[in-house]
């Protein structure tokens, strides 16, 4: 029995020894400068704001006279670079952007002071900045959509108009259905593929904390590789390269914990975004790209529309989840009509 669990040690220690080695070979070989951009608390010049104790990369195009839009970008943890071709609309209205906390150029905070409710109170407060007493517009991607729909509902007097373009999940019901399509083709592609991000993220040095783990993120939205992409269904054929998602910096840990903060006991996702929609007298618009085989036309028509009391939809050809970049003329048209 003793010589049997000194094999068994034997073999276990010399398993760990090759893996520290080959850990030890990938960093090696990894070794160069990998960087990511500073946030606006390394560099006050870039155009911000301050809210709740948080500084947040923000810039508005158009007079701030005509009626006030806001765009919130998708995520958690992207920024709103993929949404400016939106600025041609800044002709007839007042468009605000803004990176959430903790994402784009806005500065990092802690995962504790990352909540579903923080955004809701960070936008509250984006609005008095820019717009304060008025009434607003919304646009909202992704999961500036759901954020965008969870606001609307809490503060239907606040909103005239809403614009969603795809959201993920609206209710906990849909958002545990949704979690499942979430799947690379190739399990094993996405392993490798994340491995080795990982051992180059250990060289980033700075600006701040989080700034390895954003570069893991950076490399994700950087690869091309299909196959290793869990939202590779998001895009026309499945392919990931016909996306159209221009960044300044994700937000790793924005990312984490805006998605597992609202949770039960289970890990499920438990958030309800619509609940109290039905005192908003509005009429909201939905957009999906005809390609988005996920949570395109029919994820929305048959879970999140009859959500809404009132609600349109616009599908947008030849087009799938990052419709903004894909098609800016036909997105931009079909917004223009609709908050005019």
């Amino acid at each position: 029995m003793k010589k049997l669990a000194k094999i068994t040690f034997g073999l276990l220690g010399g398993f760990l020894i090759s893996l520290a080695i080959l850990a030890g070979i990938a960093y090696v070989l990894t070794d160069a400068e990998y960087q990511v951009a500073k946030t606006v608390a390394d560099d006050p010049s870039i155009a911000h704001i301050e809210v709740n104790s948080v500084k947040l990369h923000a810039e508005t195009f158009g007079d701030k006279m005509n009626p006030p839009v806001v765009v919130l970008h998708g995520g958690p943890g992207n920024d709103y670079r993929m949404l400016l071709p939106l600025k041609e609309l800044a002709d007839e209205f007042y468009l605000i952007f803004y990176d959430q906390r903790g994402t784009g150029l806005s500065e990092r905070v802690a995962a504790e002071r990352i909540t579903v409710d923080s955004y809701f109170d960070d936008l509250g407060s984006v609005i008095d900045h820019f717009a304060p007493g008025r009434n607003v517009h919304i646009i909202g991607h992704s999961w500036g959509a759901m954020l965008g729909s969870g606001f609307t509902a809490r503060n239907p007097g606040r909103v005239d108009k809403l614009v969603l373009s795809e959201p993920g999940f609206l209710n906990p019901a849909l958002g545990k259905e949704f979690a499942t399509k979430l799947r690379p083709k190739s399990a094993a592609k996405f392993a490798w593929a994340l491995g080795s991000m990982f051992f180059r993220a250990l060289h980033v040095e700075g600006p701040d904390e989080q700034a390895w783990l954003d570069y893991i993120v950076v490399q994700i939205m950087e690869s091309k590789e299909s196959d290793a992409d869990p939202t590779a269904g998001y895009y026309c054929g499945d392919d990931v390269s016909t996306g159209s998602m221009p960044f300044w910096r994700p937000g790793a840990v924005a990312a984490y914990s805006a998605q597992t903060a609202p949770t039960n006991e289970q890990g499920e996702p438990d958030i309800d975004l619509v609940a109290g929609i039905e005192k908003w007298p509005g009429t909201a618009l939905f957009l999906a790209g005809e390609c988005n085989r996920l949570i395109g036309q029919k994820w929305q028509e048959e879970n999140h529309l009859p959500l809404y009391p009132r609600a349109q939809m616009t599908v947008i050809p030849g087009s799938g989840h990052t419709m903004f970049g894909e098609r800016p003329v036909e997105v931009n048209a079909a917004i223009r009509a609709y908050l005019r």
